[in-house]
């Protein structure tokens, strides 16, 4: 007979013809029986007429079987409830492991995106710091350009009044 719900506990329990046995009672009652009077046997017994030619015994013989329902009742309804609760708990120490194993790897996917959002800001920081310097570059450039546009005009100037003067 197959486990139920996979519990070796309960294997024997199980098998009804083994709570049966267990609740059950035979009666017996006597029959009188005749068989043939063994003093009359063979040659010389034919001569014993005072000896009857049957004789009777008593013999047990099986009237029947009770069986206790109520007590069969309750010991599979109790087998079934310490089933049910084996399984109850193996089910909620099932769902205690998920949950742990969910946790773990919500805990992994957090870290992981919490190293992401540092390694996008390290980005961010590094290109803000990046356009900083290109805009001061830009700017020193700028200052650069018209510092050198001043001194361009100056020297054009003077070049202008030099070949005025020659």
């Amino acid at each position: 007979m197959p486990y139920l719900c996979g519990s070796r506990r309960f294997a024997n329990a199980y098998n009804i013809d083994d709570i049966m046995r267990r609740n059950e009672s035979i009666h017996y009652k006597e029959v009188e029986k005749w068989k043939e009077n063994p003093k009359r046997a063979g040659f010389w017994g034919k001569f014993k007429f005072w000896e009857p030619k049957e004789i009777s015994y008593y013999d047990k013989v099986r009237d029947g079987m009770d069986v206790n329902v109520n007590n069969v009742i309750m010991d599979t309804m109790a087998i079934f409830s310490a089933s049910i609760k084996e399984n109850i708990n193996e089910m909620f120490d099932q769902a205690l492991r998920q949950i742990n194993e969910y946790k773990e790897v919500f805990n992994d996917n957090i870290d992981r995106l919490a190293s992401e959002i540092d390694r996008i800001l390290d980005e961010l920081r590094k290109s803000t710091a990046e356009k900083r310097d290109i805009e001061q570059r830009v700017e020193s450039n700028r200052e650069l350009a018209k510092w050198i546009a001043e001194k361009e005009e100056k020297l054009r100037t003077i070049l202008s009044l030099y070949e005025e003067v020659s």
